[in-house]
């Protein structure tokens, strides 16, 4: 199991007063409680209970304005997995579109895959960048591990099931890859990983055209790229030009100048 992150990263989209209105919804339909904060933070209290056998516990969300909503970074305390835990129920009483996924909802809808829900796009998302956005995702196995591979505009990422936060069982820069080739088996399709340092073959992926889909969004990604032009930083007329008087001379020692003397 991979290391838990400290923090865990919510992009809601909506204003800071509505979202902490949400929150307080989703608290209470999960028998936790909204405290009254500090502006621009969030406490939620867990109470302790025997039944579930749930210690105490608070969960602080801190809340910055963006363009696109509210960015909110959730400090999970020392029991990293059980805040985990609270920060997924709370998510998934959110109303549904509330919160930004980097296109994990289109992606996982176009591969025809099914995948277990908030807490798979969770999953995955708590990998990613913030300017990061996902392409396509496919259910898969590296070896005996079964997840998510999941392409960005920037990486190739495999997720292990379970796994929470980084680092993923695969992560490939783009400019890394030379090249994906598409196979099948019995098991379903199969996607090999072709790089100079290693090739890693992705297997056990179905028959709903998940590696398809790999294959044929990394190809358009690295087409853009190709048809991209690089930029260059601006140069000035006068950045070529020098004195006359700095002119080099040529080699038998006479000058350069060619006018004709008055």
């Amino acid at each position: 199991m991979g290391a838990v992150p400290d923090t865990v990263r919510w992009m809601v989209l909506t204003d800071a007063d509505e979202a902490v209105a949400l929150l307080k919804q989703a608290a209470r339909v999960n028998g936790f409680r909204s405290l009254s904060p500090a502006a621009g933070e969030v406490l939620i209290d867990i109470p302790r209970s025997l039944l579930k056998r749930r210690p105490a516990s608070r969960l602080a969300g801190y809340l910055t304005p963006t363009k696109s909503g509210t960015e909110i970074i959730w400090a999970c305390a020392d029991a990293k997995h059980r805040s985990n835990g609270y920060l997924l129920s709370l998510e998934e009483s959110l109303p549904a579109g509330m919160l930004y996924y980097h296109g994990m909802v289109e992606a996982a809808a176009a591969s025809g895959a099914l995948f277990e829900g908030i807490k798979a796009f969770r999953n995955v998302v708590d990998t990613l960048r913030p300017d990061e956005s996902v392409g396509a995702v496919a259910r898969g196995m590296i070896g005996d591990d079964a997840g998510n591979l999941a392409l960005t505009d920037q990486r190739l990422l495999f997720i292990k099931d379970g796994a929470i936060g980084p680092p993923p069982l695969l992560e490939a820069p783009l400019d890394s890859i030379g090249t994906l080739v598409l196979g099948k088996k019995t098991t379903g399709e199969t996607v090999r990983i072709m790089r100079a340092s290693a090739t890693v073959d992705i297997s056990h992926m179905g028959y709903h055209g998940g590696g398809h889909g790999i294959v044929a969004k990394f190809r358009e990604l690295m087409k853009d790229r190709a048809r991209t032009p690089p930029t260059f930083p601006a140069r000035h007329d006068d950045e070529d030009c020098f004195d006359r008087d700095e002119q080099r001379k040529p080699a038998n020692g006479k000058s350069a100048n060619t006018h004709a003397a008055e």
